[in-house]
């Protein structure tokens, strides 16, 4: 499995921080190994995808603006290269839905190999392991005739779809798969589409133990995805794998330039749109990123009538409106956030476990406004389903309430529950025989996050404590180094959420720590200015209130009257 696939899965479950512990892939960060462990995992315990098999074998027309790729194949029919090509560029568009249909349309055509291995891209991506398994078992079956090219293709999907779940049969695999990469590379050092499907394994098989996300991602770039552009420059879907994998490595500006492009060049993707307007939201353009993101959902309105597709079919539709909210949060609209945050609350999911996921931008809002006992009630609905990622999300939005309540009893207990999970997830990576460092890399987010909870039931116990500014800085270090879209601007508004705390409980010093902090991740935000407006009132440094007052005020120019009244100091 690929390390990108995270955004259609990930992106990301119960919470980014669980994401990150459990891990593999909504929808990052989540580091490349952190998404596919996710994935196996997720699949594993929480059942198969929510799409039908009847409606993937759908025949599909030819679509047009979705991206012009071309990889020639072992066929006679021209209609099944023609379908084979846009089912791979519908697979580099993380359109898992309209890629699988559109190579079951070509198998009507032909049954060559390569058919079948694009379609178990198109599993993986859907996060049916089993049957990508299963066809990609029967590409290799059919592959003797095939070019040596294809044939390794295949060979490298095949030995990815393989399960390893003990510590033997994991070290085996990387093995087989660091040497299959190398020799692909060195067969078909002038071949760009094999730069770029390695490139996508890099992480997984072929990296030190416990390497970070920013260190992973450069060399991914460097050693794979610009050799695949070198060779040709025009391939649309590196261009959109270079956006996560700048993303990764922190470089927003250079993701921007290829989220511009990647637009220009698949505009009827929805997700084209979807990943401008990250990049357009890290860097301070979220007005424009509010656009693009509505832009995507508007055309994916258009694709479930044209397609008679159910909205929750599509992993893309719930994590392009989080974000949507999310930006119009950071603007402080909220009635426009509120109203997405509850229409997430009424929606199906892509998969059970993904509840947890496409719903906590509501209650985390409602925390921030201090509506405690509906975030709580948002939460039980959580923490009540079977699905661990949903209740682990449940018990930290929970948690996180009953602290701001003062109720350190109810607190104490989310904590503990968030933290079995957690610790349940990190002795199954101890099992599998991952090494530590690369453990600690990933489980990383997680524990910060429920330290969250810990820290806020210190506060309330003895909130002069001098030790909480150490403890502050280790948990939004860890904030700090969030990359991907979900845990970027989760990041930023949890560190809110602590400097809210510090300031509630009357620890000046730690809420100013807290604040300084949420500049070095986003200096945009006027939320921050806020806050600091607030902290220099409660010092005494009535000019640095004053000004950072207005910072506020400027930012907010065009939120919701009832916040841009709340803009005041005593």
């Amino acid at each position: 499995m690929k390390w990108y696939i995270w955004v259609s899965l990930t992106v990301l479950t119960f919470t980014a921080a669980l994401l990150v512990a459990m891990q593999k892939p909504a929808n990052a960060p989540l580091t490349i190994t952190q998404i596919n462990e996710w994935k196996k995992r997720s699949i594993a315990r929480s059942g198969a995808i929510s799409v039908p098999e009847d409606f993937l074998q759908k025949t599909i027309e030819i679509k047009t603006g979705i991206g012009e790729f071309n990889l020639s194949i072992s066929t006679k029919s021209a209609e099944a290269q023609k379908f084979f090509n846009q089912g791979m560029a519908y697979v580099y568009n993380f359109e898992y839905v309209q890629g699988a249909r559109s190579f079951y349309t070509a198998l009507k055509y032909d049954t060559t190999a390569m058919i079948y291995w694009g379609l178990a891209n198109a599993y993986d991506g859907l996060g049916d392991t089993t049957q990508a398994r299963n066809v990609i078992a029967k590409a290799f079956a059919l592959a003797e005739n095939l070019t040596p090219r294809e044939k390794m293709f295949i060979q490298l999907q095949y030995e990815v779809d393989q399960p390893a779940w003990d510590s033997v049969q994991t070290h085996q695999q990387k093995e087989k798969m660091e040497s299959l990469m190398d020799e692909a590379n060195f067969e078909f050092a002038n071949d760009a589409e094999m730069w770029a499907f390695t490139g996508m394994f890099r992480f997984d098989y072929h990296s030190p133990d416990g390497e970070t996300e920013e260190k992973a991602s450069r060399h991914t770039i460097d050693d794979y995805l610009l050799k695949s552009q070198q060779l040709q420059y025009n391939h649309f879907g590196v261009w959109h794998i270079l956006i996560h994998a700048n993303e990764g490595a922190t470089d927003f500006k250079k993701a921007l330039e290829y989220g511009a492009m990647y637009t220009k060049a698949a505009p009827a993707i929805p997700h084209a749109w979807h990943m401008y307007a990250h990049d357009l939201m890290k860097t301070g353009r979220v007005e424009e990123a509010i656009e693009k993101f509505t832009h995507a959902f508007t055309l994916e309105q258009q694709k479930y009538k044209t397609e008679a597709m159910p909205a929750h079919y599509d992993w893309h539709h719930a994590h392009n409106m989080e974000l949507l909210a999310y930006c119009y949060q950071y603007l402080g609209k909220y009635k426009d956030a509120e109203r997405i945050f509850s229409e997430l609350d009424t929606l199906t999911p892509f998969n059970p476990y993904r509840m947890g996921q496409m719903r906590k931008g509501h209650p985390y809002f409602l925390i921030h406004n201090n509506r405690l006992d509906e975030a709580i009630e948002l939460a039980r609905k959580l923490s009540a389903t079977s699905q661990w990622q949903n209740r682990g999300q449940g018990y930290l939005i929970e948690g996180m309430a009953n602290v701001f309540k003062g109720n350190v009893s109810a607190a104490r207990s989310c904590y503990q529950k968030g933290i079995f999970i957690i610790d349940s997830i990190r002795n199954d990576d101890v099992k599998k025989g991952i090494p530590a460092a690369t453990i600690e890399e990933r489980s990383s987010y997680a524990y910060a996050r429920m330290g969250m909870i810990k820290m806020g039931i210190g506060l309330l116990e003895n909130p002069y404590d001098t030790t909480f500014v150490k403890q502050m800085d280790k948990i939004q270090s860890t904030l700090l180094r969030q990359t991907g879209p979900d845990p970027w601007i989760d990041a930023l508004y949890f560190m809110q959420m602590l400097t809210q705390l510090s300031l509630k409980t009357g620890n000046l010093t730690l809420a100013e720590t807290s604040a300084n902090n949420m500049i070095k991740h986003d200096p945009n935000y006027p939320g921050t200015y806020w806050l600091l407006a607030q902290i220099k009132n409660k010092q005494g440094d009535i000019a640095k209130a004053n000004e950072y007052l207005a910072k506020a005020k400027y930012g907010y120019s065009k939120a919701d009257k009832e916040l841009l009244d709340r803009l005041k100091l005593p």
